[in-house]
Parts: structure tokens; sequence; C-alpha cells
């Protein structure tokens, strides 16, 4: 079975029927799938229906569980610790809005999915329905990658006593552009068992993709500027994003791309961050890693050794397809 089948990638914002991204409209059932024309959305509207339905019906019911809640008070003053059996109703509500969401598997869907997500967690911060778990697997396969470290980065260093994390006068989701080349950082908060507080691999599977792309964006640039010397470092970053999944971290890193020096030494952090994780990963988990660049059967034939490990079977397969879908680009 090919990569392709087994988890196809996302979609970008195009026309469903011919694939242009001028002038686009936007399905107003749904809000995920765009068309060109009014006629180009009536000739999809028979393979688009069902989904249409699912996104548009688990958005009313989650609107209506947040009127409800709202109609008893408190829901602005209880925001960061949404945990009552009422306000309960309304964040499941939400998540499973979310999920209809995801399995759109269109940009837009993941935008607003991601969008949801820390809505959830803002109100409920303690986090009981883990949402923390799938944000930087969302930001991965957006190409958000610096946005995606500052999540990995703010959880590894919050107070998550729960207590603490339902403070809302506490610092929330304030880390921006932390260096995410560092090396210093991986040992610390995710790798030492001294100091590493966060073990899960729901984090530690993210922050090793995203330092695999991290590595193969350094080394392809590196292989561009050789192959066209002519180019500037922001053109050579520009050139090589759309041909590989890599995130944006380079782009927001001019100071990096300016100075040779100051590369290779981040291109060696990163290397050693990643030689690391996958030995992290592989104590938390040998199963996982081969499981997600190899899915020859399809998603459902997981060693049952891999469920045990990380409790229910449908969070491990969402896993390794994010995980798997997150290194590939985009289709176009």
């Amino acid at each position: 079975m090919e990569l392709q089948e087994t988890w196809p990638p996302m979609m970008p914002k195009k026309c469903e029927v011919c694939g242009t991204v001028q002038r686009l409209l936007r399905c107003t059932g749904c809000n995920t799938h765009f068309y060109c024309s009014r006629e180009h959305q009536a000739q999809d509207r028979p393979i688009h229906k069902s989904t249409c339905k699912s996104i548009k019906d688990a958005k009313k019911r989650a609107d209506d569980a947040e009127a409800m809640t709202r109609a008893h008070g408190n829901f602005e003053s209880l925001q960061g610790d949404f945990w009552d059996h009422i306000k309960r109703l309304y964040l499941k509500g939400r998540l499973i809005h979310r999920e209809t969401l995801i399995v759109s598997r269109r940009q837009q869907g993941i935008e607003d999915a991601l969008a949801l997500f820390l809505m959830m967690l803002q109100h409920g911060r303690a986090d009981h329905l883990g949402c923390r778990r799938l944000i930087p697997a969302l930001y991965l396969q957006l190409g958000r990658d610096q946005e995606c470290y500052d999540f990995l980065k703010w959880w590894a260093t919050a107070d998550r006593e729960e207590k603490a994390l339902c403070d809302t006068s506490r610092p929330y989701l304030d880390i921006r552009d932390a260096d995410a080349t560092s090396h210093e950082d991986v040992v610390k908060f995710w790798v030492s068992p001294k100091t590493a507080p966060v073990n899960s691999l729901f984090h530690l599977a993210p922050l090793l993709l995203l330092k695999m792309r991290l590595l193969n964006s350094i080394r392809e640039f590196h292989n561009y500027r050789d192959e066209h010397p002519d180019v500037t470092p922001e053109e050579a970053v520009l050139k090589i994003r759309p041909e590989l999944a890599v995130g944006d971290i380079l782009e927001r890193r001019p100071d990096l791309i300016a100075d040779n020096k100051l590369l290779d030494k981040a291109e060696d952090q990163v290397y050693e961050s990643v030689h690391r994780l996958i030995s992290k990963v592989q104590h938390e988990n040998d199963d996982y890693l081969a499981m997600p660049l190899t899915p020859v059967q399809g998603p459902t034939s997981l060693p049952c050794q891999t469920c045990t490990r990380l409790g229910r079977r449908r969070p491990v397969l969402r896993l390794c397809s994010t995980f798997t879908r997150g290194w590939r680009a985009p289709s176009r």
C-alpha cells in the first residue's frame, strides 16, 4: 500500500475541481472547502455533501452546547478552569467539531482545528481532554514549526500543577521565537532523566520530527547555495521550502542563513539533538519509529505492544498518521 493511500496529505486552499488558487469562494456549510466558481461547487457537491454535513452538524452541536453553557452563567469568569459538568459538555462538543475538521484533510480545516484546540486549552488549562497532545502535530502539518517549538517549550517549562495551570494570572503561551536549534534545551527539557519534565511520545515525536525537518532544511539550503551562488540566502530559503516538507524556522532566522559559521554550528547542534531524541523515543517505545515510515499494511497493523504502552489504540494511530503527514509536503 502506498503512503499516499494510507495517510493522504493535507490539501492546500485551492479549487476542489480544477485546482486554481485564484479568487476562491469558500463553502458556507463547512468553511473548509474552496471553489473558483458556483459551477464547480455544484459539480463537486455529490462528493462533498457528506463531509460538509458532518462538519456543519458538529459545529451546530458545539454552538448549542456553548449557548447552554453561557446560559448557566460564569462563562467568562471561569476561563482556565472549565471542568464542571455543564462546561464539560461544551468542551466535548468543541472536541467533536475539531475531529470533523481534522478528518477533512483540508488546510482551512486544520487551521480551524488548531484554533479550536488552542481555545479549548485556554478554557480548560488543566487539559483534561488532552489538547496538548495534538496541537504540536497540527502546527507541523501547517508548516508552522517555530510556533510548534514555542508551544513544546512552553509546555515543558510551565508549572503543570492543576491549580497553577488554572490560574489565569500566570503566563500563558508566552514563549515566542525560542531557539529551535538549541541542543541544551533538548537535553534539559526532553531527554535528561533528571531534569526532563516531558516524556510523552505525543511531544517527543513532534519534537523529533521538527528537528529532522530543520536538519534537512539546513542541508538542502547549503546544497542550493552551492549550486546557485548568486542567489541570496532569503531567496534560497523560499526556493527549497515548496519542494520539501520543511517548516518556517530558517525563514524566521535571517541571522542564521546570513552567517555560514553560525549555520554550521546550528547544524551540528540539531544533528546531535536528532540522535539523542531518536534514542529517547526508542527507549519510550521501540515500535514507534518504524511504524509511521513503513505503513505497509496500513495504520491498523500496529503491534499490540505499542497500543499497550501508549494506552488506547486510537491516539496511537493518530500520532503515527500525523507523523507521516507532517513529514511530507502538502499535496498540490
